[in-house]
């Protein structure tokens, strides 16, 4: 993702990389995963900024270099969906706030939970930086099994933290596909 001011370019894998665009120099890493081989198995090590969770979407807040994430975390046993329905570990829908100054992805804030939503698919963040479009894909009643081709679309305050919206439902027979501010 570019920032708004065109000076960061931020890419991710295991790493989270921002390079300054000017003369395209690293300015800022953050580790991820790593594998390494114990003679008999390639493990993987701990990581370090992104705390194995999934992400899916990163967005910069407009007229800072903020990060914003979309993905998921398992829920059971988190407290962040609790007491969830599900016979099955499902996934807390989340978004994570990255500051200049952050070295890891703490501080979640709880987007969906099951049966209403799964993980955060896409996200955009309005011209402002005070609200984030989310978006996540139908609800799972089993892993791999869907209850319906309805998908969720919720605006959070990035202050509050709150939706602000209920959820927006809309119906695709193909999952979820882009999102924008405009």
């Amino acid at each position: 993702a570019f920032s708004r001011d065109s000076q960061a370019l931020t890419v991710w894998g295991y790493d989270l990389t921002t390079f300054a665009t000017s003369d395209w120099h690293i300015i800022r890493r953050l580790k991820g995963a790593s594998s390494y081989f114990d003679g008999k198995y390639y493990r993987r090590r701990p990581d370090a900024w992104d705390n194995q969770l999934l992400l899916h979407d990163m967005a910069y807040v407009p007229g800072t270099h903020t990060l914003v994430f979309g993905g998921a975390k398992f829920a059971k046993g988190t407290g962040l969906c609790e007491p969830t329905p599900a016979p099955y570990d499902p996934f807390a829908g989340l978004l994570w706030v990255l500051k200049p100054e952050d070295a890891a992805l703490n501080h979640p804030i709880v987007v969906y939970c099951y049966p209403h939503g799964g993980e955060v698919g896409l996200i955009a963040v309005d011209p402002d930086g005070q609200k984030v479009a989310t978006v996540t894909g139908p609800n799972q009643v089993k892993p791999g099994v869907y209850d319906t081709k309805e998908n969720n679309t919720k605006i959070i305050s990035l202050l509050s933290g709150r939706s602000i919206t209920p959820p927006l439902a809309w119906h695709s027979d193909n999952g979820i596909g882009g999102l924008v501010y405009t």
